[in-house]
């Protein structure tokens, strides 16, 4: 081989060695781009999963609520609440527009 040809040769070797350190980059970018992708769609999983057990929960608690007011409303004493005129606010401590309890 003749000095030209070694030169050739190694400029060829030298492209080609950016070349795959270039794909590397490149792949190491694609990877940490898809690892943020993942996270995000986890923490947009878990918020959904958290607002569904939050409305779950909601949802629990009135029916909770209504059971115990139509259980109340069948005793004598709770005929009488439901019988009985709303509070009004003077009732309830309203004085001088300010709410006192």
């Amino acid at each position: 081989m003749g000095p030209r040809l070694e030169a050739i040769n190694e400029e060829e070797l030298k492209k080609t060695v950016r070349k795959e350190e270039e794909l590397r980059r490149q792949e190491e970018v694609s990877r940490a781009a898809a690892a943020a992708e993942a996270r995000r769609q986890e923490a947009e999983r878990e918020e959904r999963e958290r607002r569904r057990q939050e409305s779950e929960l909601a949802a629990m608690r009135e029916r909770h609520l209504r059971e115990r007011v139509a259980h109340i409303s069948q005793t004598a004493h709770g005929q009488k609440m439901v019988k009985a005129p709303s509070p009004t606010l003077e009732t309830l401590g309203m004085v001088n527009d300010y709410i006192v309890f």
